[in-house]
């Protein structure tokens, strides 16, 4: 059961999040789960580099306005 429940979570199209609001970046993550994606939030560019290389997202939603 573990197994499968693993291949899904690997099978989703991954999005990162980059958001320091971490309601916003909770509501997003909600929001996109809902319609199957996988959501990885990070809060700003240190955890963005970190993170991109171990989710591989097919696509990085970016606060514009990040400090």
């Amino acid at each position: 059961m573990k197994n499968q429940i693993q291949q899904q979570e690997e099978s989703k199209t991954r999005i990162l999040i980059v958001e320091d609001d971490r309601i916003l970046a909770g509501e997003l993550k909600n929001f996109l789960a809902r319609w199957g994606y996988g959501v990885e939030p990070a809060e700003d560019f240190e955890d963005l580099l970190a993170d991109f290389c171990r989710v591989s997202p097919r696509l990085v939603l970016m606060d514009i306005n990040l400090p």
